[in-house]
């Protein structure tokens, strides 16, 4: 039975994206009740303190967005830039590709984040603002790829 609830509750975290409770906390709860002497009137209670222990994590994990809220958005943004700028500096070096690749996984994660982020019901000048700039740095590095990549002369830095 706790196997079957650790599962739907690792899926539903999973599934929605949410950030809480891990796998290792069910390892943790399966470990500690395999350990315990079996008591069945004891059932309910010690299920009742395993759903604290998760709500208990579960509202520390969250509390972070209530001071921060759009603080994975901010922070992917940013350093979609810095590995962007990192790229256009790259070009004509040997690490050019391995840039490239970088800005690529690191444009879609924004993306990613962007899109799970975004809250239909709420509009809000700073996700318009990051989603924008998201925008043009995905702009910026379709012309970089198309129009510069490949040329033998580095790029001036003052570019």
């Amino acid at each position: 039975m706790m196997g079957l609830i650790g599962a739907t509750a690792i899926f539903l975290f999973g599934a929605f994206r949410l950030v809480g409770p891990s796998a290792l906390f069910f390892v943790l709860i399966f470990a500690m009740t395999s350990g315990m002497p079996i008591a069945p009137e004891e059932a309910f209670i010690r299920a009742f303190l395993a759903f604290l222990g998760g709500l208990l994590s579960f509202v520390l994990a969250m509390s972070r967005g209530f001071f921060n809220p759009y603080g994975p958005e901010k922070n992917i943004i940013k350093r979609s830039y810095n590995v962007l700028a990192d790229y256009i500096e790259s070009i004509g070096t040997g690490l050019e590709s391995e840039k490239q690749h970088e800005v690529l996984i690191t444009l879609k994660e924004a993306s990613q984040i962007l899109a799970s982020g975004y809250i239909p019901w709420r509009k809000n000048d700073l996700f318009t603002h990051l989603y924008v700039l998201n925008t043009y740095a995905n702009k910026i590095f379709l012309y970089t790829t198309e129009e510069i990549q490949g040329k033998k002369d580095m790029i001036p830095l003052e570019i």
